[in-house]
């Protein structure tokens, strides 16, 4: 076969793979092999005179989808696949430090991007660059916080990736001094704090349980929280306060309390409590409440769960390395799975020939998903891996389910178990660079969810679908 003018083959007689049966598949036009050598030569004196990381930056960048306008909204996903694909080389951001690309280092890192940090937004990172140096947490807390110029979330969402990591020894260290500086004594509390406190109070102080049982009942009876007149309040109106405030039942039969009369005793008898909300002891059991609660809302999790909240890679460990039974999970690494390795062959009734596969197991946590190809992006520990999963099991999988409540609320019973930051077993086989969600028999399943409760680790496989 004679090769055509202007084209080049790969295929060449000095290479030791020749093949004299060579394709034009197997060949490039001379205009293509001069563009790409020309990248090849520019890709090499970026190297050569200013160092590896910059052309690593430079990767990264474009990977990300960070080049360009930076008022345009980012691709975490594809953030995610960048960043891990050289992990090694990535160092965490610098909230004294960090550009809003990413930017290289003097040790040759590449520092992580401002931009890329999910939750922070452009406007917050200019008031971050512009308020520089900070000392530690508090001194952003009091230049950008107290004075109001960005909501404190966005300070959760830096100690989270790390941002402090040189000013302070770790990202709960960090988180803790926040909370410290949002979260001040006060110096007295009223009725209208007792709520938050009322049960530790109850436990602590015995004393004041009866009053605490009678401010609760005035809420049941007045203001915004009042309930409709039932059996269980009248039988409490009537064993506690029907000797000292006036009443009369109507002719319906239905208990009406006197406010006026109620509202006299009232205030004389909580007086006690009243006084006690004042002090110290109070205000320091309402700041303990307040400090649990900010803590549970912002900071639940561990610190390799907020870095792939914020900035989709984990620094150290991987989350699953805490999980005390991972080794009974027999996990592989995908790069060394076999090619749709095949265990077995059936006919169907029609004639086809149909493959069973060997199946193996992996298991990360969920970076992106992309519902129209139905692929998910799932970060291991050796790199982030494409899961392709049957259309119709995506669907499934991807479902919100939501219960209406009496109140005609909506509550979340399960969530999608692709959303980012979930944890997943998954289980199938390799077909080119993706793995193919794949269940080998009817009694197994191909994806397990991964619940962490109170530090403690479990499989879930019931998706629930409303």
């Amino acid at each position: 076969m004679e090769v055509p003018e202007g084209l080049i083959l790969i295929n060449s007689r000095y290479s030791p793979l020749y093949n004299e049966n060579y394709r034009l598949s197997d060949s490039f036009s001379k205009p293509h092999i001069v563009a790409y050598t020309m990248i090849l030569m520019i890709e090499m004196n970026i190297t050569h005179f200013y160092g590896a990381q910059y052309w690593k930056t430079a990767c990264l960048s474009i990977n990300a989808g960070l080049d360009g306008d930076l008022e345009k909204g980012t691709n975490y996903g594809i953030v995610s696949k960048a960043v891990n694909s050289m992990k090694e080389n990535i160092e965490l951001p610098d909230i004294n430090q960090s550009k809003m690309e990413f930017v290289p280092t003097e040790d040759g890192k590449v520092m992580f991007g401002l931009k890329a940090i999910a939750g922070l937004g452009v406007d917050a990172i200019e008031i971050l660059i512009n308020n520089r140096p900070y000392e530690n947490v508090s001194d952003f807390y009091n230049k950008n916080i107290k004075t109001g110029l960005m909501p404190i979330s966005k300070l959760v969402v830096l100690i989270k990736a790390g941002a402090f990591h040189n000013l302070n020894n770790s990202h709960r260290d960090s988180a803790i001094e926040l909370v410290n500086n949002h979260i001040e004594l006060r110096d007295k509390l009223t009725t209208v704090q007792l709520p938050k406190i009322s049960n530790e109070v109850y436990q602590s102080y015995p004393k004041f349980r009866e009053l605490i049982n009678m401010y609760n009942f005035r809420n049941s009876i007045k203001g915004r929280n009042k309930k409709p007149m039932n059996e269980k309040i009248e039988k409490y109106f009537m064993q506690h306060f029907s000797d000292e405030v006036e009443y009369k039942f109507n002719d319906d039969g239905i208990l009406e309390i006197d406010i006026k009369s109620f509202e006299k005793m009232y205030n004389k008898e909580i007086k006690p409590l009243k006084e006690w909300l004042k002090s110290e002891k109070a205000c320091l059991i309402f700041q303990k409440n307040e400090k649990k609660q900010f803590w549970v809302e912002n900071f639940s999790g561990t610190p390799e769960s907020w870095e792939m909240e914020t900035i989709m890679f984990y620094s150290n460990k991987h989350e699953v390395d805490y999980i005390p039974f991972i080794d009974q999970l027999k996990i592989v690494n995908f790069n060394n799975m076999k090619q749709e390795d095949v265990r077995t062959t059936y006919t169907t009734k029609n004639g086809i020939v149909r493959n069973i596969f060997n199946t193996e197991n992996i298991i990360g946590t969920v970076v992106d998903k992309n519902k129209p190809k139905s692929l998910i992006y799932l970060l291991t520990q050796y790199g982030v891996i494409t899961v392709r999963v049957p259309k119709y099991k995506f669907g499934i999988y991807n479902t919100k389910a939501v219960k209406i409540n009496n109140d005609n609320t909506k509550e979340i019973v399960d969530d999608s178990w692709f959303n980012r930051g979930t944890l997943l077993l998954c289980s199938g086989y390799r077909r080119g660079d993706e793995f193919i969600l794949y269940k080998s028999n009817k009694n197994t399943k191909e994806i397990y969810k991964i619940e962490n409760q109170n530090n403690q680790y479990y499989l879930n496989d019931n998706k629930i679908t409303n």
